[in-house]
């Protein structure tokens, strides 16, 4: 990954409260549990999530295309919040 890419994708997940949330639950939940705890590797997973959906959102021209797709973006991020 880019540093560019690595850049916008932190943004859109700024962008989007629910989808921070998100990945502030589970960064804090991957700090303070022992690897080997289920729900640490649950908390992985959910990262790896919320990044991979943020750089869905920002599409294959890195955000060009993001206005377009803005209103399910949205109505995405909230129905799994």
């Amino acid at each position: 990954m880019q540093f560019l890419e690595a850049w916008a994708t932190v943004i859109e997940i700024a962008r989007f409260p629910a989808l921070a949330s998100r990945l502030h639950s589970a960064e804090y939940v991957a700090q303070v549990l022992n690897r080997d705890d289920p729900a640490w590797r649950e908390a992985m997973a959910e990262i790896r999530a919320v990044h991979a959906m943020a750089r869905e959102l920002l599409g294959p021209a890195g955000g060009a295309e993001d206005a377009r797709r803005g209103a399910s973006a949205v109505a995405q991020v909230a129905w799994m919040s």
